[in-house]
């Protein structure tokens, strides 16, 4: 039987020609049990830290929920097939309801009729690109009054990989129809002299259905209320004087077959209290279908009455002088 030697190293032992660490590993421990309480106390700073960064990103996240649902503008986020996913309370207060009632319904459930075919064509349309795209949209509220909005959206791939649609929506007022389409006329006449949005008649007219919606300037001008005027195209053509019918009609298909930019005529229009006044009429088609018809326009209508009153004395008295010339 070999007997154990145990050499100098007191590190090592060696039994049968194999070596044992055994003084090492006892220090390692040792090591390891020293060194333990420092790296308990460094990951409890860890966990701090991390439980305060997540409570100010909490904190943030709430604060910025916060904003998003009391900003002026209205916002709501449609799923890949239409659904609302989210909506915040400005967008609630314009298209009306409660959250609970809206969320997880299809946007198109709030489309007025004549725009349901054009807003499944555009929402299919820009589901399919990145670029932010916009449109004008008439919806309706439960009680199915209708109103015309502006929708800006941009379609993002959410953490799923799933495409959704981030929308602002804007309400048009009569005011702001006006503005927005007076520039886009104005741009091809820069003669035309600026009046205030106030002092304009402004139409919208659903091409498909015939129906206008007018302001209250639009029937003021005729001598009448808004109330008492019926929001449809036969209104408008009714009223204007025989002679000037067909100077208009060619103007407004010249206009809708595209063959002109925008529409712009002048005309003669009958008032309840039985004098006639001129009136500049301008507008531009603002929705057609992927055919190119037309199918929504909006437009502009001043009183002219004075300017042409003074064309006429103008052109009275160039005449007389000519005459007086030719006679001398």
């Amino acid at each position: 039987m070999r007997k154990e030697t145990i050499k100098k190293n007191p590190l090592r032992v060696e039994t049968g020609g194999k070596r044992y660490h055994v003084l090492a590993e006892k220090c390692r421990t040792e090591d390891s049990l020293y060194e333990l309480p420092g790296h308990q106390i460094e990951l409890g700073i860890q966990n701090e830290e991390l439980l305060r960064a997540d409570a100010a990103l909490a904190k943030s996240q709430d604060r910025y929920a916060e904003l998003h649902d009391f900003a002026p503008v209205g916002y709501f986020v449609l799923t890949h097939d239409g659904l609302i996913d989210e909506i915040n309370s400005s967008a609630l207060e314009l298209i009306g309801g409660e959250r609970k009632k809206l969320l997880h319904h299809h946007f198109s459930v709030f489309v007025a009729a004549a725009d349901i075919d054009h807003w499944h064509l555009f929402f299919s349309g820009v589901m399919k690109h990145y670029q932010r795209q916009n449109t004008w949209l008439t919806l309706k509220r439960g009680d199915d009054t209708e109103f015309s909005v502006q929708l800006d959206c941009r379609r993002v791939i959410n953490g799923d990989k799933n495409p959704v649609l981030y929308v602002s929506i804007t309400q048009i007022t009569e005011g702001q129809l006006a503005e927005r389409v007076f520039p886009e006329v104005e741009a091809h006449t820069p003669s035309m002299v600026l009046v205030r949005a106030e002092m304009m008649g402004s139409w919208d007219w659903d091409i498909s259905t015939g129906r206008v919606v007018f302001n209250e300037r639009w029937a003021k001008l005729r001598g009448y209320r808004l109330e008492e005027i019926e929001p449809h195209v036969d209104t408008w053509e009714n009223g204007i004087h025989p002679n000037d019918f067909s100077v208009y009609h060619a103007a407004l298909t010249a206009h809708l077959e595209n063959r002109l930019p925008f529409f712009q005529v002048e005309y003669r229009i009958r008032t309840l209290s039985g004098p006639l006044i001129w009136v500049l009429n301008r507008g531009i088609v603002i929705k057609r279908d992927i055919a190119g018809n037309p199918l929504r326009m909006a437009g502009i209508e001043i009183d002219i009455t004075e300017r042409r009153r003074r064309n006429d004395e103008e052109l009275h008295i160039v005449a007389y002088n000519h005459h007086s010339n030719v006679v001398n």
